[in-house]
């Protein structure tokens, strides 16, 4: 039994959860208790965002294919900055999640980059050929249209 995704509503809520993790991290948060979690969410937002991305690529015939990757872009985006404010700032929450994560955190920041790069190729690879095939007019679509036009002068006579 093949079962449904709903892309759109899982990836708003990581993009949600994201983005709430990004502005809290502003607040004077105790690492010895939150520094875990804030892994935890980092690493779980990270392997969703690859299993969703790898389903919706192998899946190029969804409807919303475009704009899951867009979403996927947006989240990844969002996470992306998580990280960077978590690499640069010197709140202690951060300052233990460096120590602990060390040079992974660099690496995370990277992977971002790298993947929100091929995500933006292959939304401008697939929107030219899709506008391709949007303004490719058929040799049988063409005789078609014509036989259409003349059919109508035929019978205005």
């Amino acid at each position: 039994m093949q079962k449904n995704i709903n892309y759109e509503d899982n990836l708003f809520f990581i993009i949600a959860q994201i983005e709430q993790l990004t502005r809290l991290a502003d607040l004077q948060l105790d690492g010895n208790f939150l520094c875990d979690k804030y892994i935890l969410d980092i690493n779980f937002f990270h392997r969703t965002l690859m299993k969703f991305e790898d389903s919706i690529i192998q899946n190029r015939k969804l409807i919303y294919y475009q704009p899951y990757l867009q979403l996927i872009r947006r989240a990844r985006s969002a996470l992306e900055v998580l990280l960077e404010k978590m690499q640069e700032s010197h709140k202690e929450l951060a300052q233990q999640l460096q120590n602990k994560l060390n040079d992974e955190l660099s690496e995370l920041i990277h992977e971002q980059r790298t993947r929100i790069d091929i995500l933006l190729n292959k939304l401008q690879q697939d929107g030219s050929s899709s506008l391709n095939e949007n303004e490719t007019i058929g040799i049988e679509e063409l005789e078609l249209l014509l036989q259409d036009d003349f059919d109508e002068k035929n019978q205005d006579s």
